[in-house]
C-alpha cells in the first residue's frame, strides 16, 4: 500500500507540472491580473492604483508559467503517452475491469485520445518443432492441447466428444468406446506451467458423479502438487502430467506419433483462442505486462492472463 502510494504521488507532481496545465494557468493567471483583477479594483483610487499593479505583473506571471512549461516539456515530453499505459496495466493487474480499457473509443477523438488501446501482434512465426518434449507442448495454447488430447484418444481407439470450450479447467472431452450415449470416462486438460492443485482434482470427481461415468482423466502440461497426488490416490481418477503425456505419446507408433506431432504445431499453435469467439485474440502491452484479450472487443469482453507464450 505504501509502494501505491508512492506512485500515486508521483503521478500527481508530474501531472502538476505537465506542460499542458502550466500553459494553461499562465493563461488564466494572465487574463485575471491583466482585466479581471483591475476591473474588480476599480472602485477607489487606492484600489485602482493596486489594480494597476496587479496589470503591470500580468506578463510576469505569464512569463513564469511559459517558463515552467519549457522545462517540464524538455523534461517529460511523453507523459501524455504514459496514462494508456497506466490505464491498461491497471487492467491487467486486475485492479480495472476491461472494459474501462476501451471506454468512449467510440465517441469521438477526444475521447480516443483520453484512453488509448495499445495492442500488438507477434508477426513472427511460433518456433519450428521437430520432436516431442516438455518445452515444445508448454508453448501450445489451451485449445491447441485440447484438440491433440483428443486425436491421442482417437489414435489409441476411442471416440471423443467436445463438450465445452473454455480453458478454466471445466470437461473438455468424454471417451466413449462400444456404446455412443454411455461415455467411459470425462477428461479436463491444462495448458498450464504452474502445478495443478488439488481443488482441480476435487472437482473433476464431482463432476465425473454428476455425468455418472466411472472414471476421469485430467492432463495438465505442468505438474501436480503433493496434495492433488496425494488426494487423487485410490480413486477413479487418472492424473497425468507433461512428462507422462509425451511418454504415452511417443509410444504410439512412428508414423502416428509424428502424424500428431505435425498437425499439433503446424501454423500459429502459440496465441490463444478466444473461448466465445473461437478466433485468435489479441496481446495488449502494458507498462507492467501483458493480457489477452478478444479481438472482437466491445463485443466479446473475454479475457486471458498471459505468460511467456500461451494461456
Amino acid at each position: 500500500m505504501e509502494k501505491r502510494g508512492n506512485n500515486s504521488s508521483k503521478a500527481g507532481k508530474q501531472a502538476l507540472f505537465s506542460w499542458k496545465i502550466s500553459i494553461f494557468l499562465g493563461g488564466v493567471g494572465f487574463a485575471a491580473f491583466r482585466w479581471l483583477f483591475p476591473l474588480f479594483f476599480n472602485r477607489t483610487p487606492l484600489m485602482s492604483a493596486l489594480g494597476r499593479a496587479t496589470a503591470s505583473i500580468s506578463w510576469l506571471i505569464l512569463l513564469v508559467f511559459s517558463f515552467i512549461a519549457l522545462i517540464s516539456y524538455l523534461r517529460h515530453p511523453q507523459d501524455d503517452e504514459q496514462e494508456p499505459d497506466l490505464l491498461a496495466s491497471l487492467v491487467a493487474s486486475g485492479e480495472l475491469p476491461v472494459s474501462f480499457l476501451m471506454q468512449g473509443t467510440d465517441k469521438g477523438s477526444s475521447d480516443e485520445s483520453r484512453v488509448k488501446q495499445k495492442t500488438k501482434r507477434d508477426d513472427q512465426p511460433p518456433p519450428l518443432v521437430n520432436e516431442w518434449s516438455l518445452d515444445a507442448i508448454r508453448l501450445l495454447e489451451w485449445k491447441r492441447f485440447e484438440r491433440l488430447c483428443a486425436e491421442y484418444y482417437e489414435m489409441i481407439g476411442f471416440k471423443s466428444k467436445k463438450t465445452v470450450t473454455v480453458p478454466d479447467g471445466r470437461i473438455a472431452m468424454k471417451l466413449f468406446k462400444v456404446e455412443p450415449d454411455h461415455p467411459l470416462a470425462i477428461i479436463q486438460c491444462h495448458a498450464w506451467s504452474n502445478p495443478v492443485g488439488v481443488s482441480r482434482v476435487h472437482e473433476l470427481l464431482k463432476a465425473m458423479v454428476h455425468q455418472k461415468v466411472r472414471r476421469c482423466i485430467l492432463i495438465t502440461t505442468g505438474s501436480y502438487t503433493k496434495d492433488a497426488l496425494e488426494f487423487g490416490k485410490n480413486k477413479p481418477i487418472q492424473l497425468i502430467d507433461g512428462e507422462f503425456f509425451i511418454k504415452k505419446v511417443t509410444e504410439l507408433p512412428v508414423e502416428k506419433h509424428q502424424s500428431l506431432l505435425k498437425r499439433a504445431f503446424e501454423g500459429d499453435y502459440m496465441t490463444p483462442t478466444c473461448p466465445s469467439c473461437g478466433i485468435r485474440m489479441v496481446s495488449r502491452a502494458a507498462s507492467r505486462g501483458i493480457f489477452w484479450g478478444c479481438a472482437n472487443y466491445p463485443r466479446c469482453t473475454n479475457t486471458l492472463p498471459a505468460r511467456s507464450v500461451s494461456t
